[in-house]
């Protein structure tokens, strides 16, 4: 053909055989053939780049918000440091979404049931970046501590399964 493209790859990427696809946040493929009139393709190919991307998205999630974290704490042990807990918050933010996906994100964050708690964070995140830091972690702890109060129990479980802490918790 005329198009400039390489045929090959063509077929190796699926853009002539008529099958589309996306891939969800978790690295997974999903075909989508609405409107397929071709024929089927001769090869389709299930490259999972994006999972290596989600992963390291991952990765760089946790990273994001061990460093949120970090700031965080050591913002408050700075006596309420305004620049360290803005920064740690920035880091917070962005840090979740690269974790979990962002779909996931606006999922969990937004359901009815947990909009007082997501109010309480978004407000105290509000609060530190506009100069009041004591009162926007207050704020926070309440917020993370109703949105993710319930996997307490969980982690506390798996605490005591580890072999060498799990006596501190038993």
């Amino acid at each position: 053909g005329g198009s400039g493209r390489d045929r090959y790859y063509d077929d190796d990427y699926g853009r002539s055989g008529g099958v589309s696809g996306y891939y969800d946040d978790e690295g997974r493929y999903h075909e989508d053939d609405r409107g397929s009139g071709g024929s089927p393709p001769r090869r389709k190919s299930k490259t999972k780049l994006p999972t290596v991307l989600t992963s390291s998205n991952r990765k760089l999630g946790i990273m994001l918000l061990s460093a949120g974290a970090a700031f965080t704490a050591l913002g408050i042990t700075l006596f309420f440091n305004k620049t360290l807990m803005r920064l740690g918050n920035l880091l917070f933010v962005a840090g979740i979404p690269l974790m979990i996906g962002p779909g996931r994100t606006v999922g969990y964050f937004l359901q009815p049931k947990k909009a007082r708690a997501t109010g309480c964070l978004g407000c105290g995140i509000l609060l530190v970046m506009v100069g009041h830091p004591v009162i926007g972690i207050i704020l926070e702890i309440f917020g993370l501590l109703n949105l993710f109060g319930n996997m307490f129990p969980l982690v506390m479980m798996m605490a005591k399964n580890l072999p060498v802490v799990g006596g501190l918790f038993g």
